[in-house]
């Protein structure tokens, strides 16, 4: 009777160390990994007369006057073998297509540097260590009399976003699309040289995410050396209109090393009028000298 108990002891022992077994184990080597959710698959990428819509509605969509007057800017330019650097706050004021108002300036300087256009001129000036103006006609603009201007009008637009994609007027070429890499669409637009050849002189590259705005763009020359690259970042919806605008912007003009990073503070709508006194080139209110007065693409004035 005791062997028959001994025994029956020793079998429910081993029935309890086999149970026991894996959960043992299972405390030594742990749960087995929990499996994590597939992040979702990327939206596809937008057609390009879809994407060429997104960007130029955007810009329509700006009825009134875009305002703001908390823009930072610092500013890093080669002059004379010289860098020089400023640290600027400022203002702007828009209208498409081509109204513009960007003054910067500091405490000792509160005008130190404003671009400057409307639908007939444009102009730009550099009051620190330069004391010029650039001044110019739209109908006169080509990208070889504004290469050597400072913060060109020409591309200073489309670099800020605040710019429709190149239409048939503008004489260029595209958009002609590229869907290599999955992360942009590249819109390539091509320019025909004296020769007759051809050359990509723009570039932008569309998020494929909403609201499908540009977040590089780039100027090229014609022998394919980039004249000016922007990235623009942060885009924000200006109240609770459809217009979305970056507000981080990094202009870089490589041939110089010179470059131009703008923070955008809360942007809003404002009722100005096209003939607002912002958007004119009044020579009794600039404080550069007459003589210091450069007319793009033609002799000192």
């Amino acid at each position: 009777m005791t062997h028959l108990c001994n025994t029956s002891d020793r079998a429910r022992r081993h029935r309890t160390f086999i149970w026991f077994l894996p959960v043992a184990l299972a405390g030594v080597c742990g749960c087995p990994p929990r499996r994590e959710p597939a992040p979702p698959a990327p939206p596809p990428l937008l057609s390009a007369p879809a994407a060429v819509a997104a960007v130029n509605d955007n810009v329509a969509g700006i009825t009134e006057a875009l305002s703001g007057g908390s823009l930072r800017v610092t500013a890093r330019i080669h002059q004379d073998d010289r860098l020089r650097r400023y640290d600027l706050t400022g203002k702007l004021r828009f209208l498409p297509p081509r109204h513009l108002y960007l003054d910067l300036g500091h405490t000792l300087e509160p005008s130190a540097m404003r671009i400057g256009s409307n639908d007939e001129i444009f102009w730009v000036w550099v009051k620190p260590e330069r004391n010029e103006l650039w001044w110019g006609r739209w109908a006169d603009v080509t990208p070889a009399a504004t290469r050597q201007m400072p913060l060109a009008p020409d591309t200073i637009l489309p670099a800020m976003g605040l710019a429709p994609l190149p239409g048939p007027q503008t004489g260029l070429i595209g958009p002609i699309p590229q869907f290599e890499g999955s992360e942009y669409l590249r819109l390539l637009y091509t320019a025909t040289t004296e020769a007759g050849g051809t050359w990509i002189q723009r570039e932008y590259w569309l998020d494929r995410y909403p609201p499908h705005q540009p977040r590089v763009v780039i100027f090229r020359e014609p022998d394919g050396r980039v004249r000016m690259r922007s990235t623009l970042d942060d885009y924000e919806q200006v109240g609770d209109s459809p217009v979305y605008v970056a507000r981080q912007i990094e202009i870089a003009w490589p041939q110089t090393d010179d470059r131009l990073s703008i923070r955008m503070g809360r942007l809003t709508f404002k009722d100005i009028a096209r003939d607002s006194r912002a958007f004119q080139l009044e020579p009794e209110r600039v404080p550069i000298p007459r003589d210091r007065w450069i007319q793009v693409g033609n002799e000192r004035r």
